[in-house]
């Protein structure tokens, strides 16, 4: 059996179930002082509503008794020895609250009594919504750097790397200088050619850029004041040109030296027309041959930015003073090179005399085909007439066949020859009517070398059978036509 107590003067209403096989209870003991109240923790969050128990039937409802008026509490007496616990009878209706009294003073908390057997576990109510992750903690500060590691043992040496290909230079244009992948400067035009491949170098590319564009003229300048005309020097005698000195002779050839012991591998100078990736060893160089840009060397597997090989165009310098006119020297017989371009000056109101023609320059690659222009207009229509050449044997074209009708009138069967191009050069477009007037079949025949295409055959059908060659090619014809095998 289960004994409930109802404590009907405490808010909210706490129900204390006993069990039957609860000890008899202990004898209350001296009330102790009251503990400082604890600050208040935080609010946890609100669980999930656990499952609905199962409500257990209602007792009957007693009469509500009259709720008296609540003296003032007095002080706590002794607590006295518990009672045996009466059976509880039925609850009575809740009478109307009454006003609430002033809270006494807190008695002594007494002697904590022997706790009580644990009761059954309840059923675990069902896991609650997870809440929203809390922001992120602030990063804790750095530690301190561990010590270093000792040195590895050092790693097997590698295998001796391929040659590296040389960056030759020199005043002129290479020709058959170096081998396959070296590259070339010609220090006198500032031109870089490479890599060479299949023995051949390919055109240069200007390490220099172009000339800068002129700059615009600066304010002009206060006269200055106008100094003395310093005396005019003595222009010396131009010394005569000395006699070229006579060739000395051709010495011998020396004895051909030893062949020198084999360098150590040489590092590479790759190339390619976009940046390097995983190219290379390290101490590789790498040129980009599309923008003129030169890595390397490369290091622990790694490529360093490019570097421009062609300069920024520089800015144009001022212009000097004009020196003094110097005494004309003789003639020279070799053609300086040409300077740079100089501003554009006024437009002159003189025509100068016309030079000479220069020589014809070399003749450009073809360019690209043009789209095709827009038809013309149909011309006049020419005259329709065709010339006849009328032949009663067999017969081998000539060149004033061209767009004529050739004839044959033969009873028997007879050829027409279509010559070599090289013997008779009708132009490629040219065509040729033929006609079988005659009972005799007409077979167009092919000179060797030559070739006719037709369908089903070469041989006209019949008597007043036509057909018409037409040279697609220097020694092709195609005849088509009312024509058989």
């Amino acid at each position: 059996m289960t004994t409930i107590i109802v404590i009907e003067n405490i808010t909210p209403q706490v129900a204390v179930e006993f069990s039957q096989d609860q000890g008899p209870q202990g004898a209350a003991g001296n009330t102790g002082p009251t503990g400082p109240t604890g600050p208040v923790g935080a609010t946890g969050p609100t669980g999930a509503t656990g499952v609905q128990g199962v409500t257990g039937a209602t007792g009957p409802i007693g009469a509500t008794g009259v709720t008296g008026i609540t003296g003032p509490t007095g002080p706590t007496g002794t607590t006295g020895a518990t009672g045996v616990t009466g059976a509880t009878g039925p609850t009575g209706s809740t009478g109307p609250a009454g006003t609430t009294g002033a809270t006494g003073p807190a008695g002594a908390t007494g002697i904590t009594g022997a706790t009580g057997p644990t009761g059954p576990v309840g059923a675990t109510g069902t896991t609650g919504v997870t809440g929203a992750t809390g922001p992120a903690g602030a990063t804790g500060p750095q530690g301190t750097t561990g010590a270093t590691g000792p040195i590895g043992v050092t790693g097997v040496t590698g295998a001796t790397g391929v040659a590296g290909y040389t960056v030759l230079n020199g005043i002129v244009d290479p020709t058959t200088e170096g081998v396959n992948g070296d590259f070339y400067i010609n220090t006198a035009t500032n031109k870089i050619f490479g890599p060479k491949a299949a023995g051949t170098w390919p055109a240069g590319v200007n390490l220099v850029g172009p000339t800068g564009a002129t700059g615009p003229v600066g304010a002009t300048g206060t006269q200055g004041v106008t100094g003395t005309t310093g005396a005019t020097g003595v222009t010396g005698a131009t010394g005569p040109a000395g006699a070229t000195g006579p060739v000395g002779a051709t010495g011998t050839t020396g004895v051909t030296g030893a062949t020198g012991a084999t360098g150590v591998a040489g590092y590479t100078i790759l190339n390619g027309t976009v940046d390097p990736t995983t190219q290379g060893v390290n101490g590789d160089f790498y040129i980009n041959t599309t923008s003129n840009k030169i890595f390397g060397p490369k290091a622990a597997g790694t490529w360093p930015a490019g570097v421009n090989l062609v300069g920024p165009t520089g800015a144009t310098g001022p212009v000097g003073a004009t020196g003094p006119t110097g005494p004309t020297g003789a003639a020279s017989t070799v053609a300086g090179p040409t300077g740079p371009t100089g501003p554009t000056g006024a437009a002159s109101t003189v025509a100068g005399p016309t030079g000479p023609t220069g020589p014809t320059g070399p003749t450009g690659t073809t360019g690209a085909a043009g789209t095709t222009g827009v038809t013309g207009a149909t011309g006049p229509s020419g005259d329709p007439s065709l010339t006849i050449n009328a032949q009663t044997t067999s017969y081998t074209l000539v060149l004033s066949d061209a767009s004529k009708l050739v004839e044959i009138n033969n009873a028997s069967a007879n050829n027409l020859t279509v010559p070599l191009n090289s013997s008779v050069a009708f132009t490629v477009g040219t065509q040729i009517s033929l006609l079988q007037t005659g009972a005799g079949q007409m077979t167009v025949v092919a000179t060797s070398g030559v070739t006719i295409n037709a369908t089903p055959g070469l041989k006209l059908r019949a008597q007043w059978s036509s057909a018409t060659l037409i040279k697609r090619a220097t020694d092709t014809w195609v005849l088509v036509g009312d024509i058989s095998a």
